[in-house]
């Protein structure tokens, strides 16, 4: 079956005016006046009509990004309801994604991200961190020319993984500088960020460590649905400490393209972006053309959610089908312990055909009810053949 995952931007997604479209609704009236209430600031009006210098800082970016972002999925799940099998959020995002599935509330997001955004913004002297976007080279070579350059005084690495050929590095400025450097005598494009620190390197220990303690004085609940952690690039596990992989999440890369390959794995035909542009949502087609993409972060991308239903509708409807006929087979081609000739021929014949008939004939799916009584066909002709129970469920797992 097709499975639907939602994705949650991270920092440099933020513009001016993001959000306001959604303020119609009452619940984004909610969400930007408990956002202001708890930052003591008046966020919506910096979202909507601010200095894009003023909101592109760190700590003033990411809970502008998550604000949006949660009232995008809160928005989505008020008017079409569909749950996603799986969540991953960029960087921040994984925080939106967090408030999202319940793990910590919305109130307490936001106080979270701007404490982060703070410490990571003064995680360093000004100048001696930076960032660069470095396009048409390997993860695994641009890895090793890190390692050759960076030292432990000026240390260079991977901070995020988001495509097979598009890698950000970060780390002290004079080894970013010895990379970009090596890198112009390659066919790779280098990008310098406008950025306030060298986010997911080394230079970010002492802010991470700062960040545990605070961490530690807010509540973590049990995920609703599962999250996919940027440091694992697998979703939580129980005994995994959210705190932890949070402060991981600081120093180490952001392995969104391994992310993206796990979400292929899982059989993730749809995913929806949730909050401002359409970043991850390229990445995501750049790595994997199967995966239809779709994005909610301005009011007009609702319009196109009636679309989005019909086409993943009717892809697990296909899907279904494909699913249900391979279970079929496996059924009529497993040994038969029935020597009655009129048991098995009233048993097994006769509603092996009608139900081959059923699926030539459909060529969009079947529905809820069709595919249930195929399902009880099917089970009943494995129990005319006598096959044992244990082979029944294996069988009829392949259709969920």
């Amino acid at each position: 079956m097709g499975k639907l995952a939602f994705l949650f931007p991270g920092q440099g997604s933020q513009y001016v005016g993001m959000g306001k479209g959604f303020y119609q609704y009452t619940l984004a009236k909610h969400r930007f006046e408990e956002a202001n209430e708890a930052l003591g600031m008046d966020l919506r009006k910096m979202c909507f009509e601010g200095n894009i210098k003023e909101l592109t800082q760190t700590m003033n970016a990411q809970p502008a990004i998550l604000t949006v972002s949660v009232i995008a999925f809160e928005i989505f799940m008020q008017e079409v309801g569909l749950e996603p099998m799986l969540l991953a959020g960029h960087s921040l995002g994984e925080y939106s994604a967090l408030a999202c599935v319940g793990s910590i509330s919305f109130s307490d997001a936001v106080k979270m991200v701007r404490q982060r955004g703070i410490l990571m913004q003064n995680s360093v002297s000004s100048g001696t961190g930076s960032m660069a976007a470095i396009m048409g080279m390997s993860c695994n070579e641009l890895k090793q020319i890190c390692e050759n350059v960076s030292t432990d005084r000026y240390p260079v690495v991977i901070a995020c993984n988001n495509s097979n050929e598009q890698n950000v590095i970060s780390g002290h400025i004079f080894s970013i500088d010895k990379v970009m450097n090596i890198l112009q005598e390659s066919s790779s494009t280098t990008s310098p960020l406008n950025v306030s620190g060298p986010f997911h390197s080394p230079m970010m220990k002492k802010a991470a460590e700062e960040l545990v303690l605070k961490l530690e004085n807010y509540h973590f609940n049990k995920e609703k649905w599962p999250i996919i952690s940027n440091v694992t690039a697998l979703p939580y596990e129980q005994n995994e400490s959210v705190i932890e992989l949070l402060k991981l999440q600081m120093t180490k890369t952001v392995r969104w393209y391994d992310t993206m390959m796990y979400f292929h794995q899982q059989g993730v035909s749809h995913t929806l972006e949730m909050g401002p542009k359409t970043t991850l949502s390229n990445l995501c087609k750049k790595s994997i053309n199967q995966i239809q993409t779709y994005s909610i972060g301005h009011i007009d991308d609702l319009s196109n959610v009636e679309k989005f239903i019909e086409h993943y509708h009717t892809t697990n409807l296909k899907t279904n089908l494909n699913l249900l006929e391979n279970c079929l087979n496996s059924a009529m081609m497993h040994k038969n312990r029935n020597l009655d000739y009129e048991e098995f021929t009233k048993g097994v014949v006769i509603p092996y055909e009608q139900l081959k008939q059923l699926l030539i004939d459909t060529d969009v799916g079947l529905n809820e009810s069709q595919m249930q009584t195929a399902v009880d066909t099917i089970r009943s002709i494995l129990q005319a053949k006598k096959v044992t129970e244990h082979e029944q469920q294996r069988i009829l797992s392949k259709i969920h």
